[in-house]
């Protein structure tokens, strides 16, 4: 399972704003989407990854709107 969610993040890495590792460094706390996505993880007391689960499980929708934060918008699709 383990290699199937590498698999995962590295097909996302190229509509990343972002690395993910930015929201780990000190001075991206500064950042309003780290800030935001930071905020609602302490603010939910998520502090694992079995938190996050059990959040997600709970709330499917939790951190939707952080998490677009990190994700390159979609092209334009030309009109015909």
């Amino acid at each position: 399972m383990r290699r199937n969610g590498r698999a995962a993040r590295a097909g996302l890495r190229g509509a990343l704003v972002a690395p993910p590792e930015q929201a780990a460094r000190p001075e991206a706390q500064g950042q309003r989407r780290v800030g935001e996505l930071v905020g609602a993880l302490r603010t939910a007391r998520v502090d694992s990854r079995a938190a996050l689960a059990a959040a997600w499980a709970r709330e499917p929708a939790w951190l939707r709107r952080e998490l677009s934060a990190w994700v390159r918008p979609a092209p334009p699709t030309p009109v015909r």
